[in-house]
Order: structure tokens, then C-alpha cells, then sequence
């Protein structure tokens, strides 16, 4: 049975939840691009019961977000691209990079133990990064990484 879209997001978002350095650091993991509309909503949406600004956002890639391919069998499976993105508030006396850079490494690590996303779909990665460094998100300067991650599923029997 197909998960559709939002059921594959849903499972990305499982997956992301579980990496220790994100939930257990308290950082906020939303399944789609957030965008906010003042002070209260950085603070609801972004920042941690500690204060700082830790968050994981999961949006369609749109340079290949979505394609479907028929095999001569008659299977049909849809192939899903999605954006990975990370954001952590830079402290320089903290030595916020290297927290961070754990944060992305455990990511890479769960997403490859896990390529069948609790088997739900046929095959998901492997995870790519795209692009890294440093970000202004909301007024204040971050870490920013984005990945994208390609997922695979069956469509038709």
C-alpha cells in the first residue's frame, strides 16, 4: 500500500525525531518550511525550552520533487525528493559548530540504518548534502546544513 506524500514526510519526520542530538537537545523538527510572523512565533516555532535556536525542517526539493517510473511489469513507483534543513544559533564561546556538525553526522548515520524508513517504502538515500555554513535565520546568525533525500515507493501493484 502507497504512503502518498504526506505519508513519506511523516516517516522522514519519524526518522528525524528520533536522532538524539535533535529531540534530545530539544530542537523543534517540523515536517514542512516554516516561516513565522513575529517574536512569539521565533520563540514558539524555533527555540528551545534552553533558549537557543535549534530547529529541522523537512520541504519538497523543487528542483526534482516528484516523478513516477513504470517498469515492464507494470509496476509503477513514485520517486520523492525532500530538503532536509538544519538550523542552530552560532555562539562562538560555546563551540557551537562542533555540537552541530554531531547533530549532522547523526543524521547521516540514522537515515542510512534506516533506508527502508520502518519499511514503509522500497528504498529512501542515500542523504546528500547540498549545502552548508551559515545562515541569518530570524535575526540571528546559524548554522545552517541542507540535505536532500530521495525516496522511492510503490505506487501501483
Amino acid at each position: 500500500m502507497s504512503l502518498g506524500l504526506n505519508g513519506v514526510r511523516t516517516q522522514i519526520k519519524n526518522t528525524l525525531s528520533g536522532v538524539t542530538g535533535i529531540t534530545g537537545g530539544g530542537a523543534m523538527v517540523h515536517d514542512y518550511l516554516r516561516w513565522t510572523e513575529g517574536e512569539a512565533d521565533v520563540k514558539a516555532d524555533f527555540v528551545t525550552a534552553g533558549g537557543q535556536l535549534h530547529t529541522w525542517m523537512i520541504s519538497l526539493n523543487l528542483s526534482d520533487f516528484y516523478r513516477t517510473q513504470r517498469y515492464p511489469s507494470n509496476h509503477e513507483q513514485s520517486v520523492y525528493a525532500f530538503d532536509v534543513s538544519g538550523l542552530l544559533a552560532s555562539k562562538d564561546s560555546a563551540a557551537t559548530e562542533k555540537p552541530f556538525a554531531g547533530n549532522v553526522d547523526s543524521v547521516f548515520r540514522a537515515f542510512r540504518a534506516d533506508r527502508k524508513l520502518g519499511n514503509t517504502v522500497i528504498e529512501s538515500g542515500p542523504l546528500v548534502g547540498a549545502e552548508g555554513g551559515y545562515r541569518l535565520f530570524c535575526g540571528v546568525l546559524c548554522h545552517f546544513v541542507r540535505l536532500v533525500l530521495t525516496v522511492r515507493e510503490q505506487t501501483e501493484p
